[in-house]
This record gives C-alpha cells, structure tokens and sequence, in this order.
C-alpha cells in the first residue's frame, strides 16, 4: 500500500473521501459534535445491528396503529403480523 491508498478504500470511491471528509467536519460544527466513532461497516449493516440490539431489550417491534393499517400481501396471503412476535419466542 501506498502513502496515497487508504486501506478498505476502493479506487471507485476513493474520489469521494474529500468531499465526504469535508461533509463530515461541516455538520460535526454545526451540531457542535466534538467526536465521532468511525465503524468500517456501512450504514446497512449499522441499521441491521440496531434493529438486533432493540430486539434483544425487546422495543424494536412496538407496534404503530399505521403498522396495523398497512398489511402488506404475501403471496396472496395477508402477512402475519404475529410471525415477529414468534420469532423472539413471545406467544401470539
């Protein structure tokens, strides 16, 4: 590796280091954050790890009243709205 690589960086992305550096430092300003904690992953993998985390302390599935009113079908069947529920063990 080179002075000019950074290591998990592709060459595609690598254009977008700077702008997105200076995207950082302008909103860590604004919001007067004086630190921020770099994980290697992306954001898909981040919201997949809080939704885990949630479901552990068991908040995640806290059902909205807009949660109800929007079912979506499945295979010409309604969803089952309990299936989340057994999957953490809870009885319907």
């Amino acid at each position: 590796m080179t002075d000019a690589e950074l290591e998990g960086v592709s060459a595609d992305r690598a254009p977008q280091i700077v702008a997105g550096a200076l995207v950082a430092e302008a909103s860590m300003r604004a919001l007067s954050i004086e630190a921020v904690e770099i994980c290697p992953w992306a954001l898909r993998e981040g919201l997949i790890l809080r939704k885990l985390d949630s479901e552990a302390d068991g908040t995640a599935l806290i059902e909205s009243s807009s949660v109800h009113t929007s079912v979506r079908a499945v295979g010409g069947q309604p969803a089952d709205r309990n299936a989340a529920n057994r999957s953490r063990g809870s009885k319907p």
